[in-house]
């Protein structure tokens, strides 16, 4: 979906990785993001008995992911869908997209491409996503908005 829109896509599979770290070091570009997506698809290995929970390994890779860049994480996914607030509370991410992110996600980046060519500026280290209150920026696609009971739709739209 973001190549439709002339994006250019790296994609990192970090799901049979050992070394998180070095993974993401290999895959690093010269150039900076204009934003990284972070798919997760499980909250937890879905075992009775084992019962892990794969939140505190998102937590890791989004810590390190903002060690080596200022570009803004987005993340979606099922798992992320699932319990979004708690999310990305834990986090300390500000922007998330519920459910699809095929649209949306295309979408906030034309925005946020527009908001810098109208600023004048050349990458987003500056701050320019604003969060919602309590870190929580939820962007639905917008025929959902109003109709998910509880969903708040993110106060600093770009």
């Amino acid at each position: 979906a973001l190549e439709e829109h002339s994006y250019r896509v790296e994609l990192l599979d970090l799901c049979f990785v050992r070394d998180t770290a070095a993974a993401i070091d290999r895959a690093r570009s010269d150039a900076e993001p204009l934003a990284i997506g972070i798919s997760f698809r499980n909250t937890d290995d879905t075992s009775y008995s084992s019962q892990v929970s794969f939140v505190p390994w998102l937590k890791e890779v989004v810590d390190l992911l903002r060690q080596r860049t200022a570009a803004p994480i987005v993340l979606g996914g099922a798992g992320f869908s699932v319990m979004f607030e708690a999310i990305l509370e834990y986090c300390h991410l500000d922007l998330g997209i519920w459910g699809d992110g095929e649209t949306a996600f295309p979408l906030r980046l034309d925005s946020t491409v527009l908001l810098l060519m109208i600023l004048g500026l050349s990458g987003l280290g500056q701050g320019i996503l604003l969060p919602a209150a309590n870190n929580a920026c939820i962007d639905p696609m917008p025929q959902q908005v109003g109709t998910i009971s509880g969903m708040r739709a993110c106060a600093g739209r770009l």
